[in-house]
């Protein structure tokens, strides 16, 4: 399979160490990458400071996915060559690679996609909030076409300045491989509820009673007790008091909480089997230009500390 990156220049002033597990993914299973067909291939060098010095790197391949019940799309760039298979995650960096993960998604506070969240090379963390990152061709069975120019800080103070066109394989839709009591169960979407966010419609797949911090997870996203809520496109978090809400994802970035007065009225019903409802009168905030509103009745798996 062949993918193509043009015009893709970066700056950044950190070190890089590039035999080393991609932060957040598995490394006990290391997924083997297909080579691409070279001759299919179009490089462009990139520029790249590394402690004060300078070496030329040439991105070569990018592929890119959407995740099952979400409309961010996952790109991965990189120096070396990279299959669909590796939007798996649990890959490992060759010897001398650079490799960029970007989350990109449509923003719920209109029409333009912002560059969510950022991994490079096995370092560093750098992220940001949508600001307008154009994606030409967004579906992922076709080449995604993405414009960046961005100016992002990571951990320990390094700097990165992203500016250029990619040209990535679109794979279609990938799942990500989590193993573990992170591992997402089936989808169970919530009938009884109504969540809207911004206008748009949400369907709940995860519902949760988290009773460590007595609050309700609701998400569009599959969530295990255990598993990420802020990787849905929507989650809404709700403090069983009626006090706080709080919403994150892909499509909202992380928004604080939100004092609710009055406060909403939700009736937890008596857990059995793990189970417990919640009847939620008609509830509806606003938070960052953003209006989030909730009724309706929940089946909520219950979250033991």
């Amino acid at each position: 399979m062949s993918s193509r990156l043009a015009a893709f220049v970066l700056f950044a002033a950190c070190a890089c160490n590039s035999n080393k597990p991609v932060p957040g993914e598995a490394t006990s299973a290391p997924a083997a990458s297909a080579s691409p067909q070279e001759s299919g291939a179009f490089e462009l060098p990139g520029v790249l400071a590394v402690e004060g010095g300078t070496r030329a790197v040439k991105f070569r391949y990018a592929v890119a996915a959407k995740r099952p019940y979400s409309e961010a799309l996952t790109i991965l760039v990189s120096t070396h060559p990279r299959s669909c298979k590796d939007l798996e995650g649990g890959y490992s960096l060759s010897q001398d690679e650079t490799v960029f993960r970007f989350i990109v998604a449509p923003s719920l506070k209109g029409k333009e996609w912002g560059m969510v969240e950022t991994y490079y090379a096995s370092t560093s963390s750098l992220g940001g909030v949508p600001s307008g990152t154009p994606v030409a061709q967004s579906d992922p069975k076709k080449p995604v076409r993405l414009s960046i120019d961005k100016e992002l800080r990571g951990w320990g103070g390094a700097t990165l300045t992203v500016k250029g066109d990619v040209v990535a394989e679109g794979c279609g839709e990938v799942a990500e491989r989590i193993v573990g009591p992170a591992a997402p169960g089936p989808a169970r979407p919530q009938k009884d509820l109504s969540f809207s966010v911004g206008g748009q419609q949400q369907t709940v797949r995860a519902a949760l009673y988290d009773t460590a911090h007595k609050r309700l997870v609701l998400s569009t996203s599959p969530l295990s007790c255990r598993g990420a809520y802020s990787y849905a496109d929507v989650a809404l978090l709700l403090d069983t008091d009626g006090g706080e809400a709080n919403l994150q994802g892909l499509r909202v970035g992380s928004i604080t909480g939100q004092t609710l007065s009055p406060k909403a009225k939700i009736a937890l019903g008596k857990p059995e089997n793990g189970r417990v409802s919640a009847k939620i009168e008609k509830l509806s905030f606003e938070k960052e230009g953003l209006v989030a509103e909730l009724s309706g009745t929940a089946d909520l798996e219950v979250c033991e500390d």
